[in-house]
């Protein structure tokens, strides 16, 4: 659990907005910032894919940065 004003520095960002992916295990999976247009069908389905994948363990990568949780 996270001490109030915490925040896990993988959030820290200059940018507004500033969007993060988090798979149900606590892992940022994917993160943008800036404008984005999130109902596009290529963004939908992109995400979709990210869904797909998550579904089971994701690989570890530099990019899988655990947040929260124990």
């Amino acid at each position: 659990m996270l001490a109030d004003g915490d925040l896990p520095q993988v959030f820290d960002s200059d940018y507004i907005p500033a969007t993060y992916v988090v798979s149900p295990d606590g892992l940022v999976v994917y993160q943008h910032t800036g404008a984005a247009l999130w109902d596009h069908k290529r963004v939908v389905a992109f995400l979709r894919g990210l869904a797909m994948k998550h579904v089971l363990p994701p690989p570890k990568s530099e990019l899988n940065v655990r947040v929260g949780g124990p």
